[in-house]
């Protein structure tokens, strides 16, 4: 297994050096996680010396700031892509015999020549047209989402970095030692956030994690920038709204699930947006590992009473996936458009149990 993940690292390798330009998504999201290791790949391809470019939809002030802060440059902004302009026509109805240009001073002329009389200009069309880059690196996104992404971005080829065999930051520390030999040091403080984070949630500790651990402990890293990241993770109206998110939270022990709720006035009172959600649900599952599953549910203004489910346990978490009718993307997945809490957590409740009941018959 180990060599057959070497060899995919390798081929990885191989198709990043023949390519010169690249763009990043992690699709539409607010995850923490998959927002940071997209930017940690678009900085270690520009560290290669590449055109990549890295624009995430919809990203909050604080996961910008985390992102920033622990990476030591800034993400956001427009993707930068090149293009073209076009001029379009009917060869029918316009037969060009010969192309070519002419400048007056700063005037250019595009002259089309023609040997018939009577010339149609009425089709010429004039667009500007996206230049595909070579390389398209898809960050764990969610399988509703990636026809639409793929339309957004001209591209030659794609890469799609998943985590059904090896989580997220494992596949990152992989591919950088791939294209670097080793973990360069602006990256260390960033993998080191992501494998941290990443090991709060295993069920039970993984060799794997703590071996890269070791390795950028061992090459040194700057402590402070992990900090500050994590400062700007739990601003003020997070924690207020973490601290509602606990307060209206329960354990139920015949299912092993741990239950959230937010009515949408906690929003309002606290000031932290749908948004925080995630980061939220990440905190619930650090402070409470004893549980098999987690519902984090609130009221949304747009989708009604939504949810995020999780599980570390990726078997039992497909399973709940499917019963609703989706997929997950890494360790959880989304439910919304519910009438009410009551409704959404006798929907929840009825799935997991189904599923602890299949597995104890078998």
């Amino acid at each position: 297994m180990e060599a057959m993940a070497n060899e995919a690292f390798v081929k990885f390798k191989e198709i990043v050096e023949r390519s010169q330009t690249f763009a990043v998504s992690a699709g539409e999201t607010l995850d923490t996680q998959k927002i940071l290791s997209a930017a940690i790949l678009n900085s270690a391809l520009k560290k290669m010396g590449k055109a990549a470019s890295f624009a995430p939809e919809h990203i909050t002030e604080s996961i910008k700031k985390t992102v920033s802060v622990i990476l030591g440059e800034e993400i956001g902004g427009n993707a930068y892509r090149k293009e073209n302009i076009v001029i379009k026509f009917d060869a029918k109805t316009l037969p060009a015999k010969e192309l070519k240009y002419e400048k007056e001073g700063d005037l250019v002329k595009i002259i089309l020549e023609s040997d018939r009389p009577g010339l149609d200009v009425s089709n010429i069309r004039i667009e500007k047209e996206s230049v595909p880059v070579d390389l398209f690196l898809l960050i764990d996104p969610k399988e509703s989402e990636i026809d639409n992404i793929l339309a957004k971005t001209p591209h030659k080829e794609v890469i799609r970095i998943g985590t059904r065999d090896k989580n997220l930051p494992l596949k990152l520390a992989g591919i950088v030692r791939a294209l670097f030999g080793s973990i360069p040091e602006s990256l260390r403080p960033a993998l080191w956030f992501l494998i941290e984070e990443e090991e709060k949630t295993n069920p039970s500790p993984s060799k794997e994690n703590f071996e890269v651990l070791k390795e950028i402990l061992d090459l040194g890293f700057d402590h402070k920038k992990i900090w500050d990241a994590k400062e700007a993770i739990s601003a003020s109206p997070f924690n207020k709204l973490l601290g509602r998110a606990l307060t209206r939270s329960h354990y139920e022990k015949e299912i092993s699930t741990f239950w959230s709720f937010l009515p949408r006035s906690d929003f309002q009172k606290t000031g932290e947006g749908e948004g925080a959600l995630i980061n939220v649900l990440q905190k619930l599952r650090f402070l409470n590992p004893q549980s098999k599953f987690y519902a984090l549910l609130w009221d949304s203004e747009k989708t009604g009473i939504s949810g995020f489910l999780a599980s570390a346990d990726r078997e039992k978490l497909l399973q709940l996936s499917g019963l609703f009718a989706t997929s997950p993307a890494s360790s959880y997945f989304s439910i919304n458009s519910f009438g009410s809490f009551s409704e959404a957590e006798i929907k929840v409740r009825g799935m997991i149990a189904q599923i602890i009941k299949s597995r104890g018959a078998q």
